[in-house]
């Protein structure tokens, strides 16, 4: 593991990943792109996160800069799933809903929510989530 990844590891609870391996699979997303990332992170918490992103904000000031790159289920077909930098994997810990207000419609969610376990769960309480997806034609389309 590198200096990076020694100082994540030892100062968030989310698991540090710089196997070669690990690192060959999030190199790619459901676009035809490729681009190996430094390390992979596993936030379990917030506090990871704005760990992790202080520490990089840190290096940028003295010219390190270490991009992070927020992950999903890596289904992105443009390849913004990808990067050179920390990938932080947010399915793996930070994936639940955290309110859910049948009154209002409002809901709260983890990064790594799984899109379908969302509807789901809005379902069963007579709710379903809307999409609204803006194509570049400027055509906008609601699901």
């Amino acid at each position: 593991m590198n200096k990076i990844g020694y100082y994540l590891q030892e100062h968030v609870t989310g698991e540090v990943v710089t196997s070669v391996d690990a690192r060959r699979y999030f190199s790619t997303d459901n676009s035809i792109l490729t681009l190996n990332p430094a390390l992979i992170m596993y936030p379990r918490n917030e506090n990871d996160v704005r760990k992790t992103t202080r520490f990089t904000w840190q290096l940028a000031e003295r010219n390190r800069i270490i991009p992070i790159t927020a992950r999903g289920a890596g289904t992105d077909r443009s390849g913004a799933a990808i990067g050179s930098g920390i990938i932080m994997v947010f399915p793996a810990h930070l994936n639940r809903i955290l309110e859910l207000d049948t009154k209002s419609g409002e809901v709260i969610v983890e990064p790594g929510i799984n899109f379908g376990k969302l509807q789901q769960t809005l379902q069963t309480h007579g709710r379903f989530l809307l999409l609204n997806i803006q194509l570049s034609a400027g055509l906008l389309l609601t699901m």
